[in-house]
C-alpha cells in the first residue's frame, strides 16, 4: 500500500470519527422538508443497501438524496446542513471534487466549523491535493483551542506532508 493510500485511509477514518458521512445534519430554515427527505433517502441507501453490497440500489437513494438537498439549498442558499449533507452524499459516492466544493461552502457559511475544514481536507486528500488538504487542517487548528484536537490535526498534517 502506498503512502498516499495510507494517508487517504487515515483521513477517511478521521472523517468517520469526526462526524463524517455517517452523521447527518438537520436543516436550518427554508427547504427543511427537502433536507428531511434527503436525509431519509441517504439513510436508506447508507444503512439498508450499502452494508449488503447492493451498491446500485444505494446509489439510487444517494441520487434522490442529492436532488432533495439541492432543492433545500435552492430554497435557502445559506442552509449549512443541506450543504454538509450534500457533501456527505458526494463523499460516499466518491465524487470528491463535488464533496470538496460543498464542504468549502460550509466553511464559508460557518467559518468556525472545525469539522468542515477536516472534511474538506479529506476530500482534497482523495484528489491527491495534499497541499490544499494541509492548508485546510492548518485553518482548522485556528478554529479550536482544544490541545487534543490540535495535536491530532498536527499528526494528520505530518502524514499528509509525508504523502506529498
Amino acid at each position: 500500500m502506498t503512502c498516499r493510500a495510507i494517508v487517504c485511509m487515515l483521513l477517511t477514518l478521521l472523517l468517520i470519527f469526526a462526524g463524517g458521512p455517517f452523521s447527518v445534519c438537520q436543516a436550518q430554515g427554508g427547504g427543511s422538508s427537502h433536507n428531511e427527505n434527503g436525509l431519509n433517502y441517504f439513510k436508506k441507501g447508507f444503512y439498508e443497501y450499502a452494508p449488503h453490497n447492493k451498491h446500485q440500489e444505494a446509489n439510487q437513494y444517494y441520487e434522490m438524496a442529492a436532488v432533495e438537498f439541492k432543492k433545500a439549498i435552492a430554497a435557502n442558499e445559506g442552509d449549512v446542513a443541506a450543504h454538509r449533507n450534500l457533501a456527505r452524499v458526494y463523499h460516499v459516492q466518491k465524487k470528491y471534487a463535488l464533496s470538496a466544493a460543498e464542504y468549502k461552502r460550509v466553511t464559508e457559511l460557518n467559518p468556525q466549523d472545525v469539522d468542515a475544514y477536516v472534511n474538506l481536507a479529506v476530500a482534497y486528500s482523495h484528489l491527491n491535493r495534499f497541499d490544499e488538504a494541509i492548508e485546510q487542517l492548518e485553518l482548522a487548528k485556528t478554529k479550536t483551542n482544544d490541545p487534543v484536537a490540535i495535536g491530532k490535526l498536527n499528526g494528520y498534517i505530518e502524514k499528509l506532508e509525508g504523502a506529498r
